[in-house]
């Protein structure tokens, strides 16, 4: 009995041998860890994925502040659809980090510059103006990165980003036409609130 006691505990040594012991916790060596496989895209185009995925999060905190603002002078419909603007933005940045691991490469969480702060002397204009450059200039940002991807020969990040661009040409047109609109209604009052109830 003795002599089978002690095999058995043997064997189970032998299983955890991956596994090192400190205050009472086990804890995996990571020296018994895989090592990551090669990096599927070029580290210029994993920087430029980086960088883009930087862009999005940072256009998502403009559309959080400028729904804030919206949200302060009761206009709640403008508000709701700039926080969903906001949520999207966010989500594009996610879909970029989460292709850049399925990649292999290497991801980074960006420390974001502080979105623009609207005061009292703000107008619904002035921050839809903001918002309509925004999307333009992102879709400048969107095709750069399309033509760097085909320089490099990586047909699969310009598939990614070709989704992205088709989206982005989307939004840029429907912001090109709602900023008009708001710059029509703002032009009399209360038509304001018109547009409120209607994009709401």
């Amino acid at each position: 009995f003795f002599f089978d006691t002690v095999m058995q505990a043997s064997r189970l040594f032998a299983l955890c041998r991956p596994l090192s012991y400190g205050a009472g916790i086990a804890v995996r060596s990571y020296a018994s860890l895989p090592t990551p496989p090669a990096s599927l895209i070029s580290s210029s185009l994993n920087t430029q994925l980086n960088q883009q995925a930087l862009r999005e999060f940072s256009a998502s905190q403009e559309y959080l502040s400028a729904a804030q603002w919206f949200e302060a002078h009761d206009f709640n419909g403008i508000a709701a659809f700039l926080q969903k603007e906001s949520d999207d933005e966010r989500k594009h940045a996610i879909g970029i980090l989460e292709y850049i691991q399925k990649r292999n490469g290497e991801t980074i969480v960006p420390a974001l510059p502080s979105p623009s702060v609207w005061g009292a002397e703000a107008t619904a204009q002035s921050i839809f103006d903001t918002l309509y450059a925004l999307e333009v200039q992102n879709g400048r940002d969107l095709d750069a990165l399309y033509i760097s991807a085909g320089a490099e020969g990586d047909p699969a990040t310009q598939v990614f980003i070709a989704d992205y661009i088709k989206e982005q040409t989307d939004a840029t047109a429907a912001m090109a036409t709602l900023n008009t609109k708001v710059q029509t209604y703002s032009a009399f009052p209360g038509l304001l609130d018109h547009l409120d109830k209607m994009i709401g």
